[in-house]
């Protein structure tokens, strides 16, 4: 039973009664409870692990990033290397029989370690709870059909699994919206992302972190003492809807250093005090737009920035609202490293599971466990419909990339709705919330405007489309 009480929670290992295991890592108290509340709510064991350090798993995460640029190694023996890494972090963990596990974890993919059991991850930080809530809102509501999906191809890799992954959802009753080639820009990829109503979104393309820019700033802080932060930044740049000589641009911003000490540096407290800097810097910077930098480099690749390739440019994913026009989606993205930061981003705007690689693949094992879990495995759990799905296509516990990130009691279902008709019933109440909120907004912040114009311009392209195309389905 749970009980509440002061102090720290016990280290006691939780017995499983259904042969599910929760492994949490330590580093959130509040998402030790949550674990409890979740291994409760599913009969599951509890375990409680160590808290790996920030720069540990860092170097592991950069390891899995780089798997084949290593000359001294090879990719086996690294891969080796980083499960027998995972597992010690773990410990001797006692599986039950015919287990499933869901990791809890900071940061790191502890799944890969074991391999020999289907499991699935959820991070500690942020939003922990409502990325539970997200994934057992649905199968507890019934309402679980994948109604609607979206493929999404630019051309940038081979990728004929997209067409087959296409004609195997309609077969179960899935309403396939298909974005390929041209039609597979920054702009149009990125407004479908937010504001399109689709339960499934599979992607096909390449992704890994962008060149880009290393801007130093010198400015004074609310104390007033001079300070000296180095940013990296990548971009991502999409057409304009209105002007063909204006461009969109996402930024990506990852601080480097502050005051000659790097950003990641596990002893930076120790070195530096942060106090006002970083707001300081956001103020002048982005606020006020009065900071200027001192000096500017190029360099071949900002860490994190997790571009994906489109047909035009890259688009670097940072959701702004929450997916899919409010509904929580599952994302398959069959790209390269497309984990490590597309999978927090994600969840943390309502995707409700997400699928992605820790190293690059090839075309054909993307084809091939892309189309064995909507396939063959589907209406399994998704973790166990993934975990079969490579056991198939890699007959090898050292060559399983695919992660997954979401809570284990869920599933793809084939659809009976009338798909049309739920899509343009979601664009009109979506048209109506944004058309709400275009009304109300301040006729001085030109941005915003210009931003809340474009979406609601989304939503009436959008509907009229599908009203024409289905003219009896409107709601």
């Amino acid at each position: 039973m749970i009980e509440f009480a002061t102090g720290p929670s016990p280290r006691e290992v939780v017995e499983s009664r259904t042969g599910h295991l929760v492994v949490c890592e330590q580093g959130h108290e509040l998402s030790e409870v949550i674990a409890a509340n979740y291994a409760y709510a599913l009969g599951a064991g509890l375990v409680i692990v160590p808290n790996v350090p920030t720069d540990v798993a860092d170097a592991i995460l950069e390891t899995f990033y780089s798997l084949y640029d290593h000359p001294d190694y090879s990719a086996r023996e690294l891969r080796q290397d980083l499960r027998a890494r995972l597992c010690s972090f773990c410990g001797a963990l006692s599986l039950p029989a015919s287990p499933s596990l869901t990791f809890i974890t900071n940061k790191l993919p502890f799944g890969f370690g074991y391999s020999e059991a289907p499991s699935t991850h959820l991070f500690t930080y942020p939003d922990l709870g409502m990325a539970i809530i997200n994934g057992f809102a649905s199968a507890a509501s019934n309402k679980d059909e994948t109604v609607a999906a979206v493929v999404v191809d630019p051309g940038q890799t081979p990728a004929p699994e997209i067409a087959t992954a296409a004609e195997l959802l309609a077969q179960r009753g899935t309403f396939v919206r298909g974005y390929r080639g041209p039609a597979a820009n920054v702009r149009d990829v990125s407004q479908m992302i937010e504001h399109f109503p689709y339960d499934l979104l599979i992607i096909a393309t390449h992704c890994g972190d962008a060149p880009g820019y290393r801007w130093t700033h010198e400015f004074k802080d609310a104390e007033g003492r001079t300070r000296q932060l180095v940013v990296d930044i990548a971009l991502g740049i999409a057409q304009s809807e209105d002007d063909p000589d204006v461009v969109q641009l996402t930024r990506f911003e990852r601080f480097h250093s502050l005051d000659g000490v790097l950003w990641n540096d596990p002893e930076k407290a120790k070195k530096i005090v942060v106090g006002s800097a970083i707001v300081e810097y956001m103020r002048q910077a982005h606020d006020t737009q009065e900071l200027k930098p001192i000096s500017k480099e190029t360099i071949n690749r900002v860490l994190g920035s997790a571009a994906l390739r489109m047909y035009d440019n890259n688009l670097i994913a940072l959701p702004t609202a929450a997916l899919a026009n409010y509904r929580t989606p599952i994302i398959f993205n069959n790209a390269c490293v497309s984990w490590h930061e597309l999978s927090k981003r994600f969840m943390f705007a309502n995707a409700k599971a997400y699928i992605g690689t820790l190293w690059p693949v090839t075309g054909v094992e993307a084809e091939d466990v892309l189309l064995r879990t909507i396939g063959k495995h589907f209406g399994k759990p998704l973790a166990h419909a993934l975990w079969s799905a490579q056991r198939e296509a890699y007959q090898d516990q050292l060559r399983h990339p695919y992660i997954m990130t979401g809570v284990y009691p869920q599933w793809l279902r084939g659809s009976r709705s009338d798909g049309p008709h739920e899509i343009l019933k979601s664009l009109a109440e979506g048209l109506g919330v944004w058309q709400g909120r275009l009304s109300k907004a301040d006729g001085g912040d030109e941005q915003r405007l210009r931003s809340l114009k474009s979406i609601c311009r989304f939503f009436q392209v959008e509907y009229e489309h599908m009203k024409k195309r289905w003219p009896r389905k409107e709601p």
